[in-house]
């Protein structure tokens, strides 16, 4: 990881671990609640799952390299949607 004095500092690897083990866990919560192709699941179960994908998806959007074209912030202006638990 290479850091920049007085600059915060991400480690990618982990977050993209962090996000593959939310969706594996996030798909075997829902593979396992399908019945004839219909998924029955309490939105609490998968609640905490979708809020951890949301949660990187954002600060992976939200990291840019300044000055850089190819790495530009993409999430400033989209608003990503909570899991609505009723």
């Amino acid at each position: 990881m290479e850091t920049i004095e007085g600059k915060l500092g991400i480690e990618y690897n982990n977050l993209r671990i962090q996000l593959l083990l939310s969706y594996k866990d996030l798909c075997h919560q829902l593979n396992n609640s399908m019945t004839n192709g219909v998924i029955t699941i309490e939105s609490k179960k998968i609640q905490y799952n979708m809020e951890q994908i949301r949660l990187i998806i954002g600060m992976l959007a939200a990291s840019y390299i300044n000055g850089n074209e190819n790495f530009k912030v993409v999430g400033s202006d989209i608003c990503l949607p909570n899991l609505n638990i009723e």
